[in-house]
């Protein structure tokens, strides 16, 4: 089990000798959080594994869209409220767009 952020943990198996990997990144700013520091602060996680593209958020995600290099829309969720949310995709480079509480989260992923 890995504490990403306040409320959420990831539980990963990892293979033996296996030749997938796995990068996560997580910024601590310390402190005491409130609810509305919360919202403001809002972190996304993208984490792919054999075309599985696993996304989690410290908040619940309201609408998640993924574009390929061309800038295409490839898949569209929307009218969610969760926190976290799985997509399967082809091998590939991707931007994932995620919106809540009516701000914009935009980050680049690779799917091997």
């Amino acid at each position: 089990k890995l504490p990403l952020i306040e409320g959420l943990t990831l539980e990963l198996e990892m293979p033996k000798g296996g030749k997938i990997r796995y990068y996560i990144t997580r910024e601590n700013g310390g402190g005491i959080t409130t609810e509305e520091e919360f919202v403001t602060d809002a972190n996304v996680c993208a984490i792919s594994s054999a075309g599985v593209v696993n996304i989690y958020s410290n908040v619940n995600m309201e609408e998640i869209k993924v574009y390929d290099v061309t800038g295409r829309e490839i898949y569209s969720a929307v009218g969610l409220e969760v926190m976290s949310y799985e997509v399967d995709l082809p091998a590939g480079v991707y931007m994932l767009q995620v919106v809540f509480d009516e701000k914009l989260h935009t980050q680049k992923f690779i799917v091997k």
